[in-house]
């Protein structure tokens, strides 16, 4: 989580907030990089520990895409060994389990909905230059963001049945 001037960038784990926050990290009155748990809190969290009156904002991705991304983190060697670790299953049996309320990641992690509660303002990653745009307006100031903490590809395909239970409404 950074905390500016002008906003709060609320970081939601695997939405490329690593590189926002490096990026941001400049213009920062306040950083909260560790713990987990105060770097990912939702925006209502934040209002309630710190008082935050300011913007909240925060990027978010499509759920099939979220979910890959954290199939793909929760693959790599720093997990193996552990009961949260996807090294030895696929894509599908990851979003089967998660479909049937399997918790599957470790705490303090949550889902995209409950980081994003409270969040005044929210930028698709996939429109990623708004969110420059955005920076830019309120800070007065370009922001470069690199690709940090990209986990290894691993194939993500899915059964058509995945994919439609993934894109219900709630």
């Amino acid at each position: 989580m950074i905390i500016t001037s002008k906003f709060t960038f609320i970081a939601v784990p695997k939405c490329a907030s690593t590189s926002i926050e490096a990026a941001l990290l400049c213009h920062a009155q306040t950083a909260i990089l560790t713990p987990l748990a105060d770097q990912h809190m939702s925006g209502t969290d934040y209002r309630n520990r710190y008082g935050g009156r300011q913007k909240t904002v925060a990027i978010t991705r499509p759920l099939r895409d979220w979910l890959a991304s954290f199939h793909r983190y929760l693959g790599g060697k720093e997990w193996n060994g552990t009961q949260w670790s996807t090294a030895e299953f696929g894509f599908a049996s990851f979003v089967q389990r998660w479909l049937h309320g399997d918790k599957m990641w470790p705490e303090p992690y949550h889902t995209q909905r409950e980081y994003l509660a409270g969040v005044d303002l929210v930028f698709p990653l996939s429109r990623l230059e708004d969110f420059e745009e955005f920076v830019c307006q309120k800070l007065g100031a370009k922001i470069n963001l690199g690709h940090l903490n990209k986990s290894v590809l691993r194939p993500h395909h899915l059964p058509d049945h995945l994919e439609e239970a993934l894109v219900k409404p709630d």
